[in-house]
């Protein structure tokens, strides 16, 4: 045995750079005899262990643009020497946070970053410094909503436009890199959200007639696994057509904009949605299998009191935390610019559990997102404005990248690892 573990090695060690995203290493390499094998590279980093084999390859992810990287592929018995391997600069196009607050970062955070004009939008994978180590180019319209995928190895993405909202996609872009699979999401906008058993559910501009003009709402759309949709709730069932501060067609050029949904989010505890209609300062819990309105959040329908001073507007990304807690981005509802909130919801009363408000007042119209962590803190991301913040649970900002002006910031989502468990 021991003769042979002396004899072990590991041969011809290629690692190639991806030349569709060129912060993508495929390292291939042989071992003379089926074993569990890893790579290791960087500062810490490394794939995880693979089924026994003699034939190995391995996607390198989160490796930072342009920089330079020894790897080191390796059994339980055996390892390589040191490989070099040098990541392509990034096209012009793709973004680049800077760092703002130095610190311990959440790991990489999946984000979009929205243009001015059409095909000016990105799909990131930023790391600790804000770098950009994945990204994805739509060639036309926007990325509006980003999610990592439940199988742990892909991002899905959805891309729109007002112009061409009839032809709304959603992705699903392996982590790996290659090809997208895209499926249909026709008049989608804004937001999605995975859920089990289906491929997503969406949000999807309805448009009826109503006293004669040409009016514009939302409703939930299911797309199940064969590429059936169903309509599981819509806006005109549920609220009277009045006009409001949106009446108009700047948003959709079929009608006038009257609710203005933004943010989705499946509650697998509950299995309800959560919509947020931004033209009626609400939130709606819908059960998934009835269609039917569990409750209103906010707005003039609120089956809750709010809090004194926490009466939020504008608001963005509904969310339901593990402890039950409701969390939105609250847009313009704070006398010192936007701010992220969290509710807990018992009889008629909503009780503020958590409230962000960054200390240099930034107010955000566009986007917004708050996502509750395990620790306590949250990862916010300030829309117009650009910057990404973590904060603790005591609400000290520990880390933060800023986009430099270089677009929206959409949807923000943290994984310690790339990998898949």
């Amino acid at each position: 045995m021991i003769l042979l573990l002396a004899c072990a090695t590991i041969d011809d060690v290629v690692a190639e750079i991806d030349p569709d995203m060129r912060t993508l290493a495929h390292v291939s390499f042989t071992t003379p005899t089926a074993e569990a094998a890893r790579v290791t590279y960087g500062e810490g980093l490394s794939t995880p262990w693979s089924e026994p084999r003699t034939e190995h390859t391995f996607t390198l992810l989160g490796l930072a643009p342009a920089h330079a990287y020894e790897l080191v592929a390796e059994t339980e018995t055996v390892a390589s020497a040191a490989t070099a391997v040098t990541t392509g600069a990034l096209p012009v196009n793709v973004p680049e946070f800077a760092p703002v607050v130095e610190g311990e970062g959440p790991g990489f955070v999946l984000t979009g970053l929205v243009g001015g004009d059409e095909g000016e939008s990105s799909v990131l994978i930023l790391d600790g410094e804000g770098r950009s180590t994945w990204y994805v180019l739509p060639t036309w319209g926007y990325a509006p909503s980003a999610r990592f995928a439940r199988d742990g190895e892909s991002v899905l993405y959805m891309v729109t436009s007002k112009a061409n909202i009839e032809n709304a996609v959603v992705r699903r872009q392996p982590l790996a890199g290659g090809d997208y699979t895209e499926f249909p999401a026709p008049y989608g906008h804004h937001d999605f959200v995975e859920v089990p058993g289906l491929e997503f559910a969406y949000i999807a501009a309805e448009g009826r007639e109503v006293n004669g003009e040409d009016v514009v709402g939302d409703k939930i759309v299911e797309r199940d696994l064969d590429g059936n949709e169903r309509v599981v709730w819509t806006a005109f069932d549920w609220l009277e057509v009045e006009e409001n501060e949106g009446w108009n067609t700047n948003f959709y050029p079929f009608g006038v904009d009257w609710t203005h949904a933004n943010g989705l989010f499946y509650d697998e505890a509950s299995d309800a949605y959560l919509i947020s209609l931004y033209l009626h300062h609400t939130v709606v819990k819908v059960d998934r299998a009835s269609g039917d309105v569990q409750w209103f959040l906010g707005g003039e329908h609120s089956d809750f009191a709010l809090p004194e001073g926490y009466a939020f507007q504008h608001q963005h990304a509904p969310s339901v935390t593990p402890e039950g807690e409701v969390c939105v981005y609250d847009n313009a509802g704070g006398p010192d610019g936007s701010r992220g909130l969290c509710f807990t919801l018992e009889g008629e009363v909503a009780t503020l559990a958590w409230s962000f408000d960054p200390a240099d007042d930034r107010e955000s119209l566009l986007m917004g997102d708050v996502d509750r962590r395990a620790d306590g803190g949250a990862l916010v991301g300030f829309g117009e404005h650009g910057e990404i913040d973590l904060v603790d649970a005591d609400g000290n900002v520990t880390w933060e990248v800023d986009s430099q002006d270089l677009g929206v910031v959409s949807k923000v989502e943290a994984r310690t690892s790339l990998y898949a468990d």
